[in-house]
């Protein structure tokens, strides 16, 4: 399989690592938060590894927003809850820089005509 031909299925199974990571992170506490991070280091560790970072990335990101914003939509007035914006705000950057490494990657490879 030549490099062009794995990136897509390297980005894919980043972004499914990811979001396993990112939600398992915040359901399972710190050792599920360390397994991630393992998880992680294994999956960027072989080349090419802008797709997995790009998938890591959106995949941990999304994940979070997720969790995060669920949360802060259903908790309004009658819960108390600490204030998630800090949180978001991570995620949202996170989930950022996933879609530009990601959107460079595709202009970078994509087929010329």
């Amino acid at each position: 399989m030549s490099r062009t031909s794995a990136i897509p299925s390297r980005w894919l199974g980043a972004l499914v690592v990811g979001g396993i990571a990112g939600a398992g992170s915040l359901v399972g506490g710190p050792i599920a938060g360390i397994l991630a991070l393992v998880a992680a280091v294994l999956v960027v560790a072989r080349p090419p590894r802008a797709p997995a970072i790009g998938g890591l990335l959106i995949g941990i990101g999304g994940a979070w927003l997720l969790l995060f914003g669920r949360v802060a939509i259903t908790c309004q007035m009658d819960c108390v809850a600490p204030d998630l914006g800090p949180w978001l705000a991570v995620a949202g950057v996170l989930t950022g820089l996933g879609v530009l490494v990601t959107a460079r990657l595709a202009r970078a490879h994509r087929p010329s005509s």
